[in-house]
């Protein structure tokens, strides 16, 4: 037997979204619309990821070379999916090949598993193969239908690696709740989705955003056509993001721009800090969950907040939209 571990599913994400077999093609500069809307996230693995092992028992799989981290790909003559696809493995206490991409290359490591308490064999391994959540959408591009979100990848909460997804929906969501950040405290937003409304699917998971196809964008409070900045046009000053922090949509909050730096590449291009009274008070600054707004200043789309300085909940990180369009192929 081996034990599945599910994500919980809290609508307060800052590192989730959508999912697609559409192949995304964006350059920088086109004319994008930015939309700082929120939407619920139902995504799957591909393959099923190793988060852990039980700490109570010996684990056959960790013994044998199989880390956390490691995304399990086949067993035996089985591919493997999902959790449902590992359940219907029959283990034996005889040697079995288990394929896992680690790093990017497969890898085969034979595992012999073990008699557990319940007196079945088990490879002694928790997994995930699944996470929910909202998120925050960067931009929609009309021409294409496609459309960028939360400026960083989705993370496994566990073990720290990009998610492989292998499927999933975004659907129509709804903010009901503010838990305000504090020093030391991040904040978030929770909400609720509805699955009967989708708006679109996902194709990329990348360091520097998700991206995917807008199915229904009627479904995104959207606003016009705006042209994007190169990374040497951003600069310390004034700016606005657009968030959506409650039941009244997105909207521009003001911000000021306070630091740049054109050779990061892990998301911290720039520092922000929330200067307006009325995000403040409802937040506190940013929150798990404004990943991915939108950055606009001198009137071009510059950018999404990414995170947020722990000890300083008024102050956050942006990504540059070029590394966001480069990311999205």
């Amino acid at each position: 037997m081996v034990k599945i571990k599910k994500s919980l599913i809290r609508f307060a994400a800052v590192c989730m979204v959508l999912l697609s077999l559409t192949q995304v093609t964006l350059a920088a500069g086109r004319s994008l619309i930015p939309v700082g809307d929120v939407v619920g996230i139902s995504l799957e693995t591909k393959g099923v990821l190793v988060v852990g092992f039980p700490d109570e028992d010996a684990s056959a799989a960790r013994d044998a070379g199989i880390k956390a981290g490691d995304v399990i790909v086949q067993i035996g003559d089985t591919p493997i999916n999902c959790g449902i696809d590992v359940g219907s493995v029959k283990l034996g206490t005889e040697p079995i090949e288990i394929t896992v991409v680690r790093d990017g290359a497969e890898k085969k490591i034979t595992v012999t598993p073990r008699v557990g308490k319940s007196g079945n064999a088990e490879l002694g391994l928790w997994m995930r193969d699944s996470l929910s959540g909202i998120g925050t959408v960067t931009f929609y591009d009309p021409e294409t239908k496609t459309f960028g979100a939360l400026g960083h990848g989705v993370n496994d909460i566990d073990t720290g690696v990009i998610m492989p997804i292998g499927g999933g929906v975004a659907a129509d969501a709804r903010v009901t709740e503010v838990i305000e950040g504090r020093c030391g405290i991040p904040g978030q937003l929770m909400g609720e989705f509805d699955y009967g409304s989708v708006v679109g699917f996902v194709s990329e998971n990348t360091v520097f955003g998700i991206f995917g196809t807008v199915t229904d964008p009627s479904l995104l409070d959207t606003s016009e056509l705006m042209e994007t900045a190169a990374e040497d046009e951003v600069h310390i000053g004034a700016a606005t993001i657009i968030s959506c922090v409650d039941g009244k949509g997105p909207r521009e909050f003001d911000v000021e721009i306070v630091k740049t730096d054109l050779d990061n590449r892990e998301g911290h291009c720039f520092v922000l800090k929330v200067t307006d009274e009325e995000l403040l008070e409802i937040t506190g600054g940013i929150v798990q969950g404004m990943s991915g707004s939108p950055i606009i200043q001198d009137g071009k789309l510059v950018g999404a907040v990414t995170h947020v300085l722990v000890n300083q909940p008024d102050t956050g990180y942006g990504i540059f939209i070029e590394n966001m369009l480069d990311a999205a192929g």
